[in-house]
């Protein structure tokens, strides 16, 4: 099976209108929007991997201009409904203009579906002006409803990846660790670590169970306080160069020491 396949497959098994995708999707919003408010310019933004489009409407109503990158057949008609600037690409084949910068770049939900994730990042760091922030959510390992699953012996250790996982093309875990030693290595530093929604159940008592949404917000509400037991990690990296001690650490060579 080829990547382009691949990618086709595991759109085609993700469903994001309802369930924990549909209650982790608003969330990842929330906290963006959040968080703009900081960044200093709302010019230039790239999304990549955008799905069906949950953050793209609202990366629509704030930044002047806003290219999304996409590599899904299913998905690349409502994105178009949504922003003209749409390209049906992985970003590893993308190709960019000389000298094309982004004041903000997103990656939600991406990084754990790569094959390499380190030059990815790479890549989109090039991308990034000097001031600019990148967003990024990855899927947590040590997610309350892992720990559990590990102390029960439902899973042998808090990186596995279950029958769900390989279904929906999940390729690995994060841990806040792994994304920071990811990030170094792309000249990139972690400027915000967060968790978004505490997650007691896995996702099928999410899809089958008519939670309250009075509880889901307190979970989410609550998980600020244990990000380390979230869902998923939410972080905002910075280069290096737009700080002057980090960049120190880099000038020093002591690169593999600030991980």
């Amino acid at each position: 099976m080829t990547e382009e396949e691949h990618i086709n497959k595991v759109a085609e098994a993700q469903e994001f209108d309802t369930g924990l995708n549909k209650i982790l999707g608003d969330y990842r919003c929330n906290e963006v929007a959040l968080y703009l408010p900081k960044i200093k310019s709302l010019l230039e933004a790239l999304e990549i991997g955008a799905g069906p489009g949950l953050m793209t409407e609202l990366l629509a109503q704030k930044f002047t201009k806003l290219d999304v990158i996409e590599p899904a057949d299913k998905y690349i008609e409502n994105l178009k409904s949504i922003t003209s600037k749409v390209f049906k690409t992985t970003f590893e084949e993308a190709e960019f203009d000389p000298g094309t910068q982004y004041n903000a770049i997103f990656i939600c939900g991406v990084l754990e579906h790569v094959l390499d994730p380190i030059s990815f990042l790479i890549k989109a760091e090039e991308l990034l002006s000097d001031e600019g922030s990148i967003f990024i959510t990855v899927p947590n390992a040590k997610s309350l409803h892992r720990r559990i699953g590990k102390d029960l012996g439902h899973i042998k250790h808090l990186r596995e990846l279950g029958k769900h996982d390989v279904a929906v093309g999940h390729r690995r875990y994060y841990t806040s660790d792994d994304l920071r030693r990811e990030a170094a290595y792309a000249g990139l530093y972690l400027e915000k670590v967060s968790g978004i929604l505490l997650k007691p159940f896995p996702n099928e008592f999410f899809n089958k169970t008519d939670i309250p949404s009075e509880y889901i917000r307190g979970l989410y509400l609550t998980g600020k306080d244990l990000p380390d037991y979230c869902a998923e990690i939410f972080e905002v990296a910075k280069k290096f160069n737009s700080n002057p001690i980090k960049q120190g650490a880099i000038v020093k060579g002591d690169r593999l020491g600030i991980l």
